[in-house]
């Protein structure tokens, strides 16, 4: 059985053996979110902040302004309110990253709110040069259009 089970399975193919070593992406520059998700800890108070960063995926010679915007389906709580967020950033020229800052204003437990319930989902909105792909697309979910990918940031005590 043993020997059986060996012999099968040198038997199969290699799925990476017609891949090129030199395989790289050579399209378009584009910008990225670095993740899908975040945490700022609030140590005990109702405040904190997180920076964080967008990627290019090509080094430009002159800076990028790269827009973000709320996505109001996966947020909860209120912008200004609760919590806020820097829309706009700048990946300087020759740079692969650019940094924005998330801040918790006043994220409390509120009635049957608690504070892990808050969330601050942000996307790419766009990008000041037209030959950069302003964000990655995610999963196509069943009867909806393709949606760009976002961020989600989460608080904790």
């Amino acid at each position: 059985m043993i020997l059986a089970c060996l012999a099968f399975c040198f038997s199969c193919d290699d799925p990476y053996e017609n891949i090129p070593d030199d395989k790289s992406y050579n399209g378009k520059p584009f910008v990225s979110l670095s993740s899908e998700s975040g945490v700022i800890n609030l140590n005990g108070t109702t405040k904190g902040a997180l920076t964080d960063s967008v990627a290019l995926s090509h080094r430009q010679d002159h800076d990028i302004t790269v827009t973000l915007e709320l996505v109001e389906r996966f947020t909860v709580g209120e912008v200004g309110t609760h919590f806020t967020y820097e829309n706009n950033l700048t990946i300087p020229a020759g740079a692969f990253y650019g940094h924005f800052k998330a801040e918790a204003l006043d994220v409390k437990e509120d009635g049957d709110v608690k504070i892990s319930d808050y969330k601050l989902s942000v996307r790419i909105k766009s990008v000041d040069d037209p030959n950069i792909i302003p964000g990655l697309y995610g999963n196509k979910l069943e009867g909806e259009e393709r949606q760009k990918r976002y961020k989600t940031i989460s608080f904790r005590k």
